[in-house]
């Protein structure tokens, strides 16, 4: 069974600081949501991983929050 949550993505609608959203590619419906409730959200998909993507592809992941993270 899956663990279910209620619907957070209003929530992202009142975030007032840079917000980027990381996923593997088989997420971007999940990552739509995001940019429609947070249009100024950053999405990146990193491919060839899987849930724990910053585990899977390290340098890939270190990569694109060192750019978000100089974009401040």
């Amino acid at each position: 069974s899956h663990l279910v949550l209620p619907n957070q993505s209003p929530i992202l609608k009142t975030v007032d600081v840079p917000l980027m959203y990381v996923a593997i590619e088989n997420k971007r419906e999940q990552a739509e949501i995001v940019r429609q409730n947070a249009p100024a959200a950053r999405l990146e998909f990193v491919d060839n991983a899987g849930h724990a993507l910053f585990v899977d592809q390290p340098d890939v992941f270190n990569r694109i929050l060192s750019g978000f993270l100089a974009d401040l």
